[in-house]
């Protein structure tokens, strides 16, 4: 795995100056802000009256883990200038209203404030390309989150790993020494943040490694032998414990305390139940797991404590429903069950009897032992005790990990994705949702000078300085289009946001920008009625029916509107005045189309069909189409018209990018980029550059004269 750039020392400023600060400033936003109410209790939310009458009495909460001048998340930081003002296309929205049914909107995007970077790091450049502005970002195997939330430790699915910062996804340092090729299997990081342990496939069996998590370095390794499934951290980090099980052989789990230098084995004697979830007592003296009868998915299971030392089983007790995964409260007290059919089982430790129960998800333990839950979408804060809810928190991204800093912010990162979202821990104010933008890139777009360029994914947005500098990376809650990279590129990340809410406000519920010309305001937007309407900055003008689907844009001059649907629909070109037909093209047959480019002249419009791997070119004055090309082999996810109009290329899911001249499609040569498919591409203003985004989140930048 190629070592990345170490991530810039931020400046020091006075005492107490947090992070929290800076973003509720880019935010729009204070401490102060009003608390999200709390959401009346639903059917099945709370605690089952069982589970509250046997509840214990609530501990007195455990003291951080993190001391004073602790590094977390929101750590003492250089002051952030405020945001560029918020240029918008036309009224702003009803920032009140949008208030009541989403903070993040409310308030603006999240935002990172990286400062310049380097050309991206990687492999060497293909031929032809001239800079790399983002690097290839494997995907996760599995990452966990450090306690204090400040990083998180991710296995890529080639089998590297590292430690991110976990505000930015930023690479922050190599655990060294590396693992071979696609060898590391588990990723596990204590509640203090302090220690991260791995799992390591080698030819002779298993490695279990722990390493520190402030310098990268091993601080321990234990060969586990051949058979390893599951690794567990006790929540204090001292104690290890893994599945040792063969599947023709003993049946056993292993519990190490590296800086003991002990390990001990805990035999199973029942060779008829599979193991679903296990942990470890923080004082590595009692070991926890449930089972369940073979070849029974939807079987009630079992969960189990037994002694170490011994090996004697302490209690059993049933489970209604099949467990998923374990977790020990940080003072050993509690044991948090996940079982099927979203539910959270919380039982006494000493006894396995049930405390309470609720219809959640279990997210885990914080370092402070507080619990927390999810479902639908929000993030909850339990007694562990009693179950009784403490506070609410919205737009979670299905958490699969939480933490909680010593600065007040809740932390969590989403089940097998790439979200991390912060929470002020008093008010729930959302203070970040961060996505991995550069995956799955949808849009490219230049500046109209050039200087910038500008990428959407999902709702993720960089904009990059063109000659190799990443500037600012954004999660945005709104939709993303061509159109509104451009003006991203053109304008910057906050007109893109007023601009996009402007027409999401003028358009109804659900209104979604699908182009947008930075210059002039033209667009054209899905409104929540089902038709595509012509728009004048925030001005409604006239509207058509909209297809299944629909794609559309507007011509250079902004007099028309081309709208049609991705599969099999008449698409037709309107005026854009008062929406009326003016002729549909191909004489009405149905047709599909993933994507419309019009000529910059206006005089014939381009259309690309992912599914057929094709290309089609339209004379706009009498709807006929006059030229077709067909690559089968590389299923078209994207194309651009050069700034003169005489070119067009299409990006392929083979990794290459096809040029045809215009209007005729005659092919005047490929780029051939790294075998992930491309997923975007734009022409830089003056035609000599093609920007190229991959769905590795590579983005690179060619020389577009090779392909004249």
């Amino acid at each position: 795995m190629a070592r990345r750039a170490p991530i810039a020392k931020p400046a020091t400023t006075k005492a107490g100056t947090h992070l929290v600060g800076a973003l509720l400033v880019a935010l729009g936003t204070a401490c102060g802000a009003p608390r999200e109410p709390e959401a009346p209790p639903q059917p099945g939310e709370g605690p089952t009256a069982a589970g509250t009458a046997g509840a214990r009495a609530a501990d007195a909460a455990s003291p951080p883990l993190l001391g004073p001048g602790s590094v977390g998340l929101f750590a003492p930081d250089g002051a952030s200038a405020p945001p560029a003002p918020q240029a918008a296309l036309g009224p702003p929205p009803d920032v009140a209203a949008l208030e009541l049914a989403d903070p993040l909107l409310a308030h603006g995007p999240a935002r990172v404030d990286l400062g310049p970077a380097a050309q991206g790091p990687g492999p060497a450049l293909p031929p032809g390309a001239l800079r790399r502005l983002a690097a290839p970002r494997p995907s996760r195997h599995d990452e966990a989150l450090a306690g204090d939330g400040a990083l998180v430790a991710a296995v890529e699915e080639d089998g590297s790993y590292a430690l991110y910062d976990a505000r930015t996804g930023t690479h922050v340092r190599e655990l060294t020494p590396a693992a071979p090729y696609g060898a590391t299997r588990y990723a596990r990081f204590a509640l203090d943040g302090r220690s991260v342990a791995l799992a390591v496939q080698r030819d002779s069996g298993h490695e279990v490694r722990v390493y520190d998590a402030a310098s990268g370095r091993q601080r321990h390794a234990l060969d586990a032998g051949a058979e390893l499934d599951d690794l567990e951290l006790a929540p204090n980090g001292r104690h290890l414990v893994w599945n040792a099980s063969a599947y023709d052989g003993p049946r056993e789990l292993v519990v190490w305390t590296p800086e003991r230098g002990t390990r001990r084995t805990v035999a199973l004697p029942r060779e008829d139940r599979r193991l679903d979830g296990l942990g470890v007592a923080p004082d590595g003296a009692s070991v926890a797991f449930a089972s369940r009868a073979y070849g029974r998915d939807e079987a009630d299971g079992e969960l189990e404590l037994r002694a170490v030392e011994s090996a004697a089983t302490r209690w059993k007790r049933p489970l209604v429903g099949a467990a998923e995964r374990l977790a020990f409260a940080p003072d050993g007290r509690r044991i948090a069950v996940s079982l099927s059919g979203s539910r959270t089982l919380v039982v006494a430790a000493d006894s396995g009897a049930s405390l309470w129960e609720v219809h959640d998800e279990l997210v885990g333990f914080t370092a402070d032992g507080a619990l927390f839950t999810a479902r639908q979408g929000r993030l909850r804060e339990r007694d562990p005790a009693t179950g009784v809810r403490r506070r609410s928190f919205g737009g979670a991204s299905s958490p699969g990990a939480v933490a909680a800093t010593a600065a007040g912010v809740v932390v969590a990162i989403e089940r097998y994705g790439d979200h991390v979202d912060a929470w002020d821990r008093a008010t729930g104010q959302v203070l970040l949702h961060a996505g991995e933008a550069g995956r799955h890139v949808q849009a490219l777009a230049y500046a109209a000078d050039g200087t910038r360029l500008a990428s959407t994914s999902g709702d993720g947005l960089e904009l990059w300085d063109a000659r190799g500098g990443l500037t600012d990376r954004r999660t945005l809650p709104v939709p993303t289009a061509l159109g509104l990279a451009a003006l991203a590129a053109e304008r910057g990340a906050d007109a893109l946001l007023a601009a996009a809410l402007a027409l999401e406000s003028s358009g109804g519920a659900g209104a979604a920008p699908v182009y947008l010309d930075p210059r002039t305001g033209h667009a054209a937007v899905l409104v929540g009625d089902g038709r595509v309407c012509a728009f004048d900055g925030a001005v409604r003008r006239g509207c058509a029916p909209a297809a299944t689907l629909a794609v559309a844009t507007r011509s250079p001059d902004g007099t028309l509107l081309v709208a049609g649907g991705r599969y099999r629909d008449v698409c037709g070109v309107y005026r854009a005045s008062d929406g009326e037909l003016l002729r549909a093209l191909d004489e009405g047959r149905k047709l599909s189309a993933d994507g419309l480019r019009f000529t910059p002249d206006g005089a014939h419009l381009v259309t690309y069909d992912g599914e057929q791997t094709r290309l089609d070119v339209y004379r706009i004055s009498d709807g006929a189409r006059v030229a077709h090309a067909v690559a089968p082999e590389a299923s078209f996810a994207d194309a651009a018209v050069a700034p003169g109009g005489g070119l067009v290329a299409a990006a392929g899911r083979d990794g290459r990018v096809r040029f045809y001249a215009l209007p005729g499609l005659e092919p005047r040569g490929e780029l051939a980029g790294p075998s992930s498919p491309v997923t975007a591409i734009a022409f830089s203003p003056d035609g000599r550059e093609l920007a190229s985004a991959h769905e590795s989140g590579e983005v690179l930048v060619w020389d577009a004269a090779r392909a004249r």
